[in-house]
């Protein structure tokens, strides 16, 4: 759906009261709709229709009544139902709160046909109005819930089912449907009869419609057997037809990338409705204004295109999650424009919706899954849009293109005609990318706002100095950075911004100096983010501080990624520290005495005290920072006994075999047992040792070969402790990471 006339929808002050708020329809534990059959009756004389609707559906459990969604009449609008009948019996019904309730006796897994006659003026969702030429015109235009005004309906968007749509109407009109036309008619009264079926392809009562006008009509041809067709109101202006020629093209693309249309055909229609376009399935509804002959709305073609399998085919399941289908359509036209005019394209409409995010965040402080709505039509705004495709464009960065474009394709896959949460598309993004993806989702989608930044920087004695202070919160993003200077050299960093405070330095060539060097933030447009950049080449560089600007504490714990070969990757493959970082290590500080920080590790061949700089100085990441990351404990009373305690390990043996029982100690071990409670309970807790491949069940062959050379068996199941599981533990705070750790 694309957003062009939705101010006019709010100044006009259409709320739909109707949907209150996302709760369950209890409808849906009830029975399970299987297909519609509308049998509708239009006129010129008036605005009533007469509708005989054949509901099929399964019973889900025994009940002795059962409702469908269907507009009282208030007033002269709404609809009056005359009959209600199973097989010739007639049902007990009644109507009432916008609801038609029926009573009987079906049995769990019993399926039925319903047929009910009933007529009147539609209050809303099938529009019934004159076009800009004047002419009279009817189109649906259901979105969000208002298939009920006209249409007998479980009106959620989670009950799927097939439709088959009969209109009859005076013969100057043509009729436009869901699905394919079977049969079309002349009847003896004058009207014509169209006979339109999506077959056995179920859709959401939101895309489910019809549409009565004066057309010219012009058959584009087929796109992978699937015909495309354009629907301009008659008569057309000069060129006015091909208007919408550009959804060949849009379809081609996104069934090569993606995978196959759902549906019989593609109509793109000039219509009615509020929208400024509207993804019904099969059909698309434009604005009547799309047309002029002048091919000006390829971005939105290719928007309401791509609802056709994001939002029409693989449906939200909840109104919440309704970026699954805005922000999906949105970056898929982002990409499609890509595809077709280059990178650069890309570049100028993520700037453009970046800025559209930032303006809707700087007076509305909502998450893209906002579960206080209570109006669906408040959730077309610049999270669900937006922001939401800017999800998908870190997305794609995080797990490349190749993953991405498998990622959709392999949702897709699964949701087809069928519902599907933000949970169900992590899962697949996880499944198809190997990360964790619960903290990245979380941040960008369920917590308002986004990354507010003040950069300050400058270049000393080859190395530059990057200070990154976070003003909106805190996020997790890897942020690119580029320098220039005046030989046109350039070289790209990234640095992993994840705490309020941080320091980065980072040796660079000596080609680039404090005087000749450019300094570019996010060059290639790839973080929702907005920076205030600074170059100052006399900002102090202290000993990299914590939190608030505190140094290290004595107790204070550092988890390190150690690169030492196939051990250390067997360590990390059975387990895994906070935001799933690969720790191999972990150290404590000792002892602090001015800038003399000293640390106690297990390492080697015995428990050590080393320094500070010999820690940090062992493994770096891409950017030359230390692989460490800094862990406080919340309560400090432990402390003080903790480093008294420490003092008697030193000098003992390193445990090879990882045995909590003997008087050897490996470097978790060490932080097991020095930090107790008063009570002298240990803070940290043992949990059971695996060195199997979790998806093979199989031992990891270098601790085959670790055990087999120490002579001994592997402890499979054994208690035991390690870092990335003290790093995960309630009892402390993750403060500051000297450099970005494989994984985090």
């Amino acid at each position: 759906m694309n957003r062009i006339v939705l101010s006019l929808i709010l100044i006009m002050g259409i709320v739909n009261l109707y949907s209150q708020a996302e709760k369950q329809n209890p409808q849906l534990d009830k029975i399970d709709i299987l297909h519609y059959d509308f049998d509708i009756k239009l006129s010129d004389k008036s605005d009533l229709i007469v509708v005989t609707a054949r509901v099929s559906l399964k019973f889900k459990q025994n009940i002795q009544s059962f409702y469908l969604d269907l507009k009282n009449k208030e007033g002269e609008k709404g609809m009056i139902v005359s009959s209600a009948m199973q097989e010739n019996e007639i049902l007990n019904y009644r109507q009432e709160n916008d609801k038609l309730y029926m009573t009987g006796n079906w049995k769990k897994e019993e399926e039925a046909t319903i047929e009910i006659k009933y007529s009147g003026i539609p209050a809303d969702g099938l529009v019934i109005s004159k076009n800009k030429l004047g002419k009279r015109t009817f189109f649906g235009d259901n979105w969000p819930n208002r298939a009920h005004n006209w249409l007998s309906v479980v009106d959620h968007l989670s009950d799927k089912a097939s439709v088959d749509f009969i209109v009859r109407a005076p013969q100057h009109y043509d009729v436009i449907a869901n699905g394919v036309l079977v049969e079309k008619k002349k009847l003896d009264s004058g009207y014509n009869y169209y006979h339109y079926s999506t077959k056995d392809i179920p859709l959401a009562t939101k895309v489910m419609v019809i549409g009565v006008a004066d057309f010219d009509i012009k058959q584009y041809g087929e796109v992978y057997g699937i015909p495309i067709s354009s629907w301009v109101f008659h008569p057309a202006p000069k060129g006015g037809l091909d208007d919408y020629l550009s959804a060949m093209e849009v379809m081609n693309y996104y069934i090569d990338s993606i995978g196959e249309y759902s549906y019989l055909k593609l109509a793109n229609v000039q219509s009615k409705t509020r929208y400024g376009g509207m993804e019904n399935a099969g059909n698309i509804f434009y604005y009547e204004n799309s047309v002029n002959g002048k091919h000006q709305v390829e971005p939105l073609i290719a928007h309401e295109v791509a609802h056709q399998w994001f939002g029409n085919s693989a449906t939200e399941k909840s109104w919440y999650d309704i970026w699954l289908s805005e922000g999906f359509a949105t970056y898929l036209t982002d990409m499609y424009l890509e595809y077709k005019y280059g990178t650069e394209r890309m570049k100028e409409r993520m700037t453009t919706e970046r800025a559209k995010v930032i303006r809707y965040n700087s007076r509305v402080s909502k998450p893209v899954i906002d579960t206080t709505v209570i109006d669906w039509n408040r959730l077309l705004n610049p999270n669900s849009y937006e922001k939401g495709a800017w999800f998908l464009h870190m997305l794609r960065n995080k797990i490349g293109k190749e993953n991405f474009y498998k990622l959709l394709r392999t949702y897709y896959k699964k949701y087809r005609n069928s519902n599907a949460t933000t949970g169900d598309f992590r899962a697949i993004a996880e499944s198809v990318s190997g990360m964790r993806l619960e903290n990245f989702f979380g941040q960008w989608l369920r917590k308002p706002g986004y990354p507010k930044l003040d950069i300050v920087w400058k270049i000393k004695d080859d190395i530059l100095y990057v200070n990154v202070r976070q003003n909106n919160g805190v996020f997790d993003i890897d942020l690119p950075i580029r320098l220039s200077n005046f030989n046109r050299k350039k070289i790209d960093y990234h640095l992993s911004v994840k705490a309020t405070d941080e320091l980065f330095a980072l040796l660079i060539d000596k080609e680039f100096s404090d005087q000749n060097t450019k300094f570019e933030v996010d060059p290639d447009i790839v973080v929702l983010q907005k920076s205030n950049v600074k170059h100052d080449s006399k900002f102090k560089i202290d000993i990299p501080l914590i939190e608030n600007g505190v140094l290290l504490k004595e107790g204070d714990l550092l988890f390190q990624d150690l690169d030492c070969g196939g051990l250390c990757d067997a360590i990390e493959s059975v387990t895994f520290g906070i935001d799933s970082a690969h720790f191999s290590h972990v150290g404590i500080v000792s002892k602090i005495k001015g800038d003399k920080v000293t640390v106690l590790e297990a390492m080697g061949y015995k428990v050590r005290e080393v320094s500070l700089d010999d820690f940090l100085d062992r493994y770096k990441d891409r950017n030359g920072r230390p692989k460490v990351v800094v862990g406080r404990l919340k309560d400090d009373k432990f402390v003080k006994n903790a480093l008294i305690s420490l003092k008697k390990y030193i000098g003992k043996p390193y445990d090879d075999v990882f045995d909590i029982n003997n008087d050897n100690y490996y470097c978790s071990e060490l932080v097991y047992f020095a930090f107790k409670d008063n009570a002298g309970k240990n803070l940290f807790t043992l949990m059971p040792m695996s060195y199997k491949n979790s998806k093979t069940g199989k031992y990891f062959e270098s601790w085959v070969d670790y055990f087999n050379k120490l002579n001994t068996s592997i402890p499979q199941g054994k208690l035991g402790i390690n870092p990335g599981g003290i790093s995960r533990s309630d009892k402390i705070n993750i403060l500051y990471k000297f450099g970005n750790p494989e994984g985090w």
